[in-house]
């Protein structure tokens, strides 16, 4: 995938990745998926913890992604995706990928008292938290999947979302291939629909606090 609009980090670009899921997880301490997770790090868990702990999610999720141009940004770092073309991935599976980040990232980052609580917290969010959905979905043909989205929490409301998005959503419509992604509150499903995503699946499960919308673009006809 090509997008000249955007930067795509190689996977050599340390620096940029580090600055990328720093901005990242500082927006998604607020995403209420993170939230759980991080909720699981016990109430002793300073906000600081819980900030190097989300940035250290994203740190891993964008090494894992960047081999296969996984990672994009606007030219001023003020907004972020990390979304893939399907056919960049070979015959990888994102929910393979992220997995193995995962692990990485437990290993890395988690103490052993802070790495029971996260992985039961993952179990719990397990059931709604599919992310190979649109495999089935595209019957086999390419597709673009945004698994994370942001924008700098100082610089909401400067359009940085619309410069983000437009460029994917404009590939898609000019090769004829869909967009999924997947989301927590009704809010941000409510942006997403403006940009032409729709609900097509909601997934609860008992005893999980989340309920997962998943959402597709069509291309445009």
């Amino acid at each position: 995938m090509e997008l000249p609009e955007l930067t795509c980090p190689a996977p050599a670009d340390h620096a940029l990745i580090d600055r990328l899921a720093s901005m990242m997880g500082a927006c998604f301490t607020e995403e209420r998926w993170t939230q759980v997770l991080l909720d699981s790090l016990g109430d002793d868990a300073s906000p600081q913890r819980r900030l190097a702990v989300a940035q250290g999610i994203m740190a891993h999720d964008f090494a894992a992604a960047t081999p296969y141009r996984g990672l994009w940004a606007t030219p001023d770092e003020a907004a972020c995706a990390g979304a893939y073309l399907k056919s960049d991935l070979g015959d990888a599976v994102w929910g393979d990928i992220e997995a193995a980040a995962t692990a990485r990232f437990v290993s890395d980052v988690l103490t052993p008292s802070e790495t029971v609580g996260f992985l039961a917290a993952q179990r719990t969010l397990g059931a709604v938290s599919v992310f190979d959905w649109e495999e089935e979905r595209a019957a086999g043909r390419d597709f673009i999947h945004f698994y994370a989205l942001g924008v700098d929490p100082a610089r909401r409301g400067s359009g940085a979302f619309r410069r983000l998005i437009e460029p994917f959503l404009a590939y898609a419509d000019d090769h004829g291939i869909p967009c999924y992604l997947e989301t927590y509150t009704d809010e941000l499903r409510r942006l997403y629909e403006h940009f032409g995503f729709h609900l097509v699946d909601v997934r609860t499960a008992r005893g999980c606090p989340l309920v997962e919308r998943c959402m597709e673009r069509p291309p445009a006809q």
